[in-house]
């Protein structure tokens, strides 16, 4: 059941996956760069895996592709060769 006007619940949690992942990596990011040659590894550890802690829900969330009517994931391989009209060769 799709709106055509506004968000539906697909594409809020969608947008709210992506926005998890970037939180996720920009933690990490941060982690990796604040505490670069200095002596607290158990710190450097303990944000990156709070990071990790974000981008992973939010991977979950995200992978299923709302354009998708029936909201199942988008395989890369057999997506690539439809939309290039490859055909596979045996």
């Amino acid at each position: 059941m799709t709106n055509p006007r506004g968000l539906t619940r697909e594409w809020v949690l969608y947008f709210v996956g992506r926005l998890l992942q970037v939180i996720g990596l920009v933690l990490t990011l941060v982690a990796a760069t604040a505490f670069f040659g200095t002596l607290s590894t158990v710190a450097m550890l303990k944000m990156m895996l709070v990071g990790v802690l974000f981008f992973v829900p939010g991977w979950l969330l995200a992978r299923k592709d709302p354009r998708d009517g029936a909201g199942r994931r988008k395989s890369g391989r057999s997506t690539r060769r439809a939309r290039t009209g490859e055909e596979s060769r045996g």
